[in-house]
């Protein structure tokens, strides 16, 4: 029997030795999100037939109106927790994007790599243990 009935997929822009990470909100239609409050990458569940790197690059363009070319992403790791395997992908931007967020998010900013481990808000720390497998890469 599989410990995983789900999987979803997300994305973080890099740029410069910064990332972009974004608020998630504390509810969607009424019920409490799993990491709601927190600051994280964009991402969300993948759909029937959706590869990881296309439910990554779905997920983008839903969340923060930015495009890209799902083989422009650089695959990190994937993860289990709670019967959901994540799968962690890199977008090497060339500037300071800026997001138009959709109604998942209430904020975003471009954060130092370096300094997430002193982050004074929530954000979960398999997040950063992977941009950290990242920065060791390149």
């Amino acid at each position: 029997m599989s410990l995983v009935n789900r999987e979803s997929s997300g994305v973080a822009l890099i740029f410069n030795g910064n990332v972009l990470l974004a608020k998630r909100v504390e509810e969607w239609k009424g019920k409490p999100l799993p990491y709601g409050g927190y600051w994280s990458i964009f991402g969300g569940s993948m759909e029937e037939g959706e590869s990881p790197s296309v439910c990554a690059a779905r997920e983008l363009e839903e969340e923060a109106k930015i495009n890209c070319n799902e083989n422009d992403l650089i695959f990190i790791k994937s993860f289990v927790e709670n019967g959901n395997r994540f799968h962690f992908h890199i977008l090497e931007v060339k500037e300071l994007l800026i997001p138009q967020l959709n109604e998942e998010h209430t904020a975003s900013g471009w954060y130092k790599i370096n300094s997430l481990n002193s982050f004074t808000e929530k954000i979960d720390k398999k997040i950063i243990k992977c941009l950290e497998i990242y920065c060791k890469n390149v």
